[in-house]
C-alpha cells in the first residue's frame, strides 16, 4: 500500500475509523495499524506518481471535465456483460463536498451519477482504468471512460 497519513481518519483498506498509532522514542508517529483489518501503514513516506498513472489521472480529469460516461466493471470480467454506467460529475470527498485545491487528488473521490449516486476513490479508478488487460487481476475492478460523439 502506498503512503497514507490517514488524513481522513479512515483505514484505506477496510474504511474502518479505528486505528492505533505507533510512536517512536522521539514522540513521532511511525506507523498506523487498523484495529479492524490489521493492516499497517507507514507515515511520512512520499507516494510516487508514475508516468502511466499520471496519464490515466489526466484521462480521468478530462473525463470529469467533459461529463463523460464511465463503464464500471466492479467485479472485473465477471461484469463484462453488465457494467454499471455512470456520468462523471466532480471531484469530491466521499459522499460529497468539493475537495480543497491543496489536497492530493488521488485521495479524493469522483462523484458518479447513474441509476443511483456513487463515489469512487480516484486511486481506485486509476487502478481500474489500468486493469483492462487484467494485469491487476481479472476479478478486480475495471473501468472505461467513454466520451459523447
Amino acid at each position: 500500500m502506498s503512503n497514507t497519513e490517514l488524513k481522513d481518519k479512515r483505514c484505506p483498506q477496510c474504511d474502518c475509523m479505528l486505528y492505533t498509532i505507533s510512536i517512536n522514542e522521539d514522540g513521532e508517529p511511525v506507523k498506523y495499524e487498523c484495529n479492524m483489518c490489521g493492516a499497517t501503514f507507514p507515515v511520512n513516506i512520499q507516494r510516487v506518481l508514475s508516468l502511466n498513472d499520471a496519464g490515466l489521472l489526466g484521462d480521468l480529469i478530462r473525463g470529469v471535465q467533459a461529463g463523460a460516461k464511465l463503464s464500471w466493471y466492479q467485479f472485473g470480467t465477471r461484469d463484462a456483460d453488465h457494467p454499471a454506467i455512470f456520468t462523471l460529475r466532480q471531484f469530491t470527498y466521499d459522499g460529497g463536498g468539493f475537495i480543497r485545491e491543496d489536497e492530493d487528488v488521488r485521495d479524493a473521490y469522483v462523484w458518479c451519477s447513474g441509476i443511483f449516486e456513487r463515489w469512487l476513490k480516484v486511486s481506485d479508478l486509476i487502478t481500474a482504468l489500468d486493469n483492462l488487460d487484467g494485469k491487476h487481476g481479472l476479478d478486480k475492478p475495471m473501468a472505461v471512460i467513454e466520451y459523447k460523439e
